[in-house]
Parts: structure tokens; sequence; C-alpha cells
């Protein structure tokens, strides 16, 4: 599609040495932001945030809007809508889901005090650009729902959003999406549609809900 893709490793992650955190996560982000703005000042720049990042992204897409700096558009892939959800909905949780409270003490609670709260489902509703969001229906680590919530919670702020739901007959689950029949002409729309609207020939439009099955 001919893009420069700029991917990454988090403090903590990968080669990244250091500690992570929410916060230091979203600096990281926002400087590899600042580093392209930096070497390529005209550059039309989209975020990606795939699913821990799109929490990550979601926080620095709300930052940039509320400094009036907000990309083209962002694209969360197989997102959640709060880190709670998140984690009572993950697979290893379901074993230990039977302690109730004390399954929010000892594992939500400990994420939120690390500083890991990932609320989404409030970022989001800063937005100042179009959002696109891809769910897989199979989705085994981030269930569908919670990219459904997200979305709601866009409407509700009346954000452009546009949600993409691909059928589990597909097998696309977690990370596959990107092996989705028109996975390109869906990105190609969307960078399009941000396009035209940054530069005003859209203006009241809104982009509409998506079902992928074939």
């Amino acid at each position: 599609m001919n893009f420069h893709v700029l991917s990454i490793d988090y403090r903590g992650y990968g080669d990244s040495s250091g500690t992570s955190s929410e916060d230091g996560l979203v600096e990281d982000a926002h400087f590899i932001y600042n580093y392209v703005r930096e070497k390529a000042p005209n550059a039309k720049i989209w975020v990606w945030g795939h699913s821990m990042g799109t929490g990550v992204s979601a926080k620095f897409v709300a930052e940039l809007s509320d400094k009036g700096i907000a990309p083209y558009g962002t694209i969360l892939e197989s997102p959640f809508n709060n880190i709670y959800d998140a984690v009572k909905n993950h697979p290893f949780s379901k074993p230990w889901l039977f302690l109730g409270k004390w399954f929010d003490k000892i594992m939500i609670d400990r994420w939120v005090e690390s500083g890991l709260k990932m609320e989404s489902d409030k970022s989001i509703q800063r937005f100042k650009c179009p959002v696109l969001i891809l769910h897989a229906a199979d989705d085994h680590i981030i269930p569908i729902n919670l990219g459904k919530k997200l979305t709601e919670s866009a409407k509700k702020a009346d954000i452009d959003v546009k949600f993409v739901e691909f059928e589990g007959n597909l097998g696309l689950r977690h990370k596959w999406i990107h092996r989705a029949p028109h996975f390109i002409s869906i990105i190609t729309e969307f960078f399009d549609y941000c396009e035209k609207k940054a530069e005003g020939k859209i203006t009241h439009n809104k982009q509409k809900e998506v079902h992928i099955d074939h």
C-alpha cells in the first residue's frame, strides 16, 4: 500500500529496557510520533494499535486530540473497552472467576495499582479524528463484545467511528485479521475517507458498520 510503517518495542518489551507502565507506554508512543513529525513534517500519519496496543493507542490519540494535533485517523484492531473487562474475559481468568471480589483484588486491582488502567472507553470519547475498529467474531483472547462496547462508547460522544466485524467462519481469531477477504480495500477506503475529511471534502458524513462473512 506504499506506506512507511514504524513499529516500536515499548519499554520493558522486546529489545527495550525499562519497566512498563501505562504512562510510560504512552510516552513511548509520543516519542515515535514526534520523531515522525520531525523527520517528515508533511507526512500524513495514522495510528494503528492491536490488542493491548489499542489501550496505549486510545490514550495516546486522546492526548494528541487534546493538543490539537490528532492523526489523520486511528485503527484499533481486536480492542477492549477497559482493562477491567479485558482481564475478566481473558481465557486465563476463567478458572478463577468463582473467587468473585477476591479475583478483583488479586488480579484486577493489582493491574490498576501498577498504573495499567487503560480506560479506552473514556479515551476514545476525546478523539478528534475518525476511528476504525476491527474485530473477529471468534476472537478467543478479547471477545468481540468488548470491541462493540468500545464502539458504543465512541458513538455516545458522537465520535466518527466505524466497526467492522469479521465472521467466525473466517477463522481469524485474535491476530489474523490481516488475512481477511477485502482487508486491503477496507483499509484503503478508511484512509481515503480520513484524507477527504481532513481536507474538508466530508463534513457530516458518518462511517457505517460492516460485517465480513465471506
